[in-house]
C-alpha cells in the first residue's frame, strides 16, 4: 500500500515537473512571438492591450516554471529550494503589478515631459542633431519634474534587481546541494549564481538565459525519473 501511494505521488510530481518544463519552453515561444508582434504593430493602440495580456501570459508561465522547482524541493526535502521558489513566484507577481501601476505611469509621464519639451523648443525628438540633442538634454535636466521622475523609476528597479540577485543566488545554492540526486542541478545552480551575481551588467542576463535553459532540461529529465 505504501509503495502504491509513493508511486502515485511520484507519477503526480512527474506530471507537474513535465508541465513546468513545458511552461519554461512556452515562455521563450511567447517572448519571441511578442517581439515580432511588437514590430509589426509598432505605434498601434492594439499594443497597449496586447502588452497587458502578454504580461499576464508570460508571468503565469513563469510561475508554472518555477513551481516545478518547488515540487523538486518537496521531492528531495530541500526546505531552502521550496522557500526560495515561493519567494521567486511572489516576486514575479509583485514585479508585474509594479510594472503595471508604478513603472508604466512613470514612463508615460516621462514620455509626456519629453514631448512637451520638444514641442516648446520646436524640435523633433526622433530627428535631433548634436546641437539640438544638447539643447534638448539641458531643457529636460533643468525641468523640476525630471529628477523626481527618474528617482521614482530607478528606486523600484534597484529594489527589484537586488531582490533578484539575492533570491537567485540562494536558488542556485539550493540546487547545488542536490547535485548527487538531480541531474544538471549543479550546472544550473552554478550558472544561476554566476548570472545573478553579474546581473548588474548585460553578461549576467545572458548567463541567466543559459541557466534557464538548463533548468528546463533539469525539470524534464527529473519528470522521467521513477522514484522507488
Amino acid at each position: 500500500m505504501k509503495k502504491e501511494v509513493k508511486k502515485f505521488k511520484s507519477d503526480k510530481d512527474n506530471t507537474i515537473l513535465k508541465a513546468s518544463a513545458i511552461c519554461g519552453i512556452l515562455v521563450f515561444v511567447v517572448s519571441v512571438l511578442s517581439s515580432i508582434i511588437n514590430q509589426v504593430f509598432i505605434g498601434s493602440s492594439f499594443l497597449g492591450i496586447y502588452s497587458i495580456i502578454q504580461g499576464i501570459i508570460i508571468n503565469i508561465l513563469m510561475i508554472g516554471f518555477i513551481y516545478g522547482f518547488f515540487v523538486l524541493g518537496k521531492r528531495y526535502n530541500s526546505k531552502l529550494l521550496r522557500i526560495i521558489s515561493v519567494l521567486i513566484m511572489v516576486l514575479i507577481i509583485i514585479s508585474y503589478f509594479a510594472s503595471l501601476f508604478v513603472i508604466s505611469p512613470v514612463m508615460a509621464s516621462f514620455s509626456n515631459l519629453m514631448q512637451q519639451k520638444a514641442t516648446s523648443l520646436g524640435l523633433d525628438v526622433n530627428n535631433l542633431d548634436d546641437t539640438q540633442a544638447k539643447e534638448f538634454s539641458q531643457a529636460l535636466l533643468s525641468d523640476e519634474s525630471f529628477a523626481p521622475l527618474v528617482s521614482s523609476l530607478i528606486f523600484p528597479l534597484l529594489i527589484y534587481v537586488l531582490a533578484m540577485i539575492i533570491l537567485y543566488v540562494l536558488f542556485g545554492s539550493a540546487l547545488i546541494k542536490l547535485r548527487d540526486k538531480v541531474e544538471y542541478s549543479r550546472t544550473t545552480g552554478i550558472l544561476a549564481i554566476v548570472g545573478a551575481s553579474l546581473m548588474i551588467i548585460l553578461i549576467g542576463f545572458a548567463v541567466m538565459i543559459v541557466a534557464y535553459v538548463f533548468g528546463i532540461v533539469l525539470l524534464y529529465k527529473e519528470s522521467r525519473k521513477i522514484i522507488k
